[in-house]
């Protein structure tokens, strides 16, 4: 029960910060004598982000486009007045400091935001432009404290999930390259090997994603020691994932030409099956990680060893230097 709880807040943990930081900012400027309390959970909801620095990152970029927009008009406005060409004026000016400061796009929508709300709503409220600094603060403060003390996001869970899929889906792709030669090459399969690469390396793309996220998540987690280590963990296993795509991606390329020449005979599809088994073993699951000296495959000493330029041995040669490589980075992992 109590690991349901836990998996349902996590899971639900953005909705109820959500909700916590509104009620909690505007008590707390209805408490500073803020007129426009209204301001401080809208500061909430834009800055509440999915890890701690991206948090952090919103709240002052919000901060700063809210002090450049205010006292920006603050100051113009007294010169020209309201009127339309003022309002583009002032935005112009106002967005093209943040720019000339590099201060990022947000602060530029900021700077853009606050400028019109502050000359609309100033001539009605006086003390809008205040608040709308104070405010920003309060919503800014609320939503770092929240995503820091209440229930620090950690998506490393996700993201060791993403690891695991990705390892069976290389062991399958090795399968499938096997299962092709021992089949004697048919051609719809080789369509499947050329468009698998391509998969493959979408795929890494995504796991190496969240697992930058993963590790960006447990920055300012004051509990995430342990998740650190299997962040780290995480990290190596990425890494020989990242070399496991880019061999098979080579070897696969040498077979297919190497197929499509009609130089390779029943034993080399055997030889080379029997290998592509070996290196699925790898990073199916229970095996993946076991890259031990014991645990890595060999390549077969009766493949031969004939200089690359002759024929047929050429594209044996390319596929034992890239294997042998790969193998050696497994046995270093």
């Amino acid at each position: 029960m109590k690991n349901k709880l836990k998996t349902f807040l996590s899971q639900n943990s953005i909705v109820c910060k959500n909700a916590l930081g509104c009620a909690l900012s505007w008590e707390i400027g209805s408490l500073v004598g803020s007129k426009h309390p209204y301001l401080a959970p809208l500061a909430v909801i834009l800055c509440l982000q999915i890890t701690v620095v991206k948090t952090l990152r919103h709240a002052l970029q919000r901060i700063l486009g809210s002090v450049i927009g205010v006292l920006l008009t603050a100051y113009v406005a007294q010169l020209f007045g309201m009127h339309g060409w003022s309002i583009g004026l002032m935005i112009l000016i106002g967005t093209g400091v943040a720019k000339a400061l590099k201060l990022g796009n947000q602060v530029i929508h900021q700077v853009a935001l606050t400028t019109v709300l502050v000359l609309t709503f100033e001539n009605k409220s006086p003390q809008y432009a205040f608040d709308r600094i104070w405010e920003s603060v309060i919503g800014a403060a609320v939503a770092v404290l929240l995503n820091l003390l209440v229930l620090p996001p950690n998506l490393t869970e996700q993201a060791t999930t993403a690891l695991v899929e990705m390892k069976s889906r290389l062991s399958d792709a090795f399968y499938q390259a096997a299962s092709w030669l021992e089949k004697g090459l048919p051609a719809p399969a080789a369509e499947q090997i050329k468009s698998e690469s391509q998969k493959l390396l979408d795929t890494l793309h995504r796991t190496e994603k969240q697992h930058d996220t993963a590790a960006k998540s447990l920055k300012y987690n004051p509990l995430s020691k342990k998740s650190q280590a299997d962040v780290q963990q995480s990290k190596q296993d990425l890494e020989l994932l990242q070399q496991g795509v880019v061999h098979y991606s080579t070897m696969t390329h040498t077979l297919l030409d190497w197929a499509s020449s009609g130089l390779m005979t029943r034993q080399d599809q055997r030889l080379w099956a029997e290998q592509f088994h070996r290196f699925a073993e790898v990073f199916s699951p229970g095996e993946a990680g076991k890259a031990g000296a014991e645990g890595v495959p060999r390549i077969d000493a009766s493949l031969p060893a004939l200089a690359p330029e002759a024929e047929p041995y050429k594209y044996s040669m390319v596929l034992q230097q890239d294997a042998a490589q790969f193998l050696r980075k497994l046995h270093k992992s």
